[in-house]
């Protein structure tokens, strides 16, 4: 009787590890595989605000005085597209008005969204004193964004379509 006791209490044991190292694996693969799409959603965020030819900042910075552009915002999804023109800013913005491309933070606060923005691969702005004295805050949604950027009197205005 004892020996069947003990082997019991043995194989237990086994199930025991063997569950936490289960759960430990799951952790880990979840955290991988959650770390690699906010890489690629910045990545997105810079290609639609800096880095690429149709470029919101490139949009901005070919319109002549009186003119307009149409653009769409396809990425990244659930994103934030939003300017900063008064107090709370994101540090990177150094007290100027910006535009920023950021993830949307759990408690929708201006103050939580401009802390949002600041973080390293969860937001990217650039400067832009020309912008309209006013915020706008739109979410990049799955069935496209648009938007209209119109320059007047040196003024960049940014509204949704």
């Amino acid at each position: 009787m004892n020996k069947k006791g003990f082997l019991l209490a043995e194989e237990t044991l086994k199930i025991v590890i063997a569950m936490i190292c289960m759960v430990l694996l799951i952790y880990f693969l979840v955290t991988l595989y959650f770390g690699r799409i906010n890489e690629v959603n910045f990545e997105q965020a810079k290609q639609t605000l800096i880095d690429s030819p149709e470029s919101v900042k490139k949009a901005m910075d070919g319109l002549s005085d009186g003119g307009s552009k149409t653009m769409t915002l396809a990425n990244p999804i659930g994103w934030k597209f939003l300017s900063f023109t008064e107090n709370p800013r994101p540090s990177s913005c150094a007290g100027s008005n910006c535009i920023c491309i950021c993830k949307t933070p759990f408690i929708s606060y201006l103050t939580e969204q401009a802390v949002k923005c600041d973080d390293k691969e969860s937001g990217i702005c650039f400067n832009n004193q020309n912008i309209e004295q006013k915020n706008f805050n739109m979410e990049i949604k799955k069935d496209l964004t648009k938007i209209s950027i119109k320059k007047t009197n040196g003024i960049i205005s940014i509204t949704e379509q």
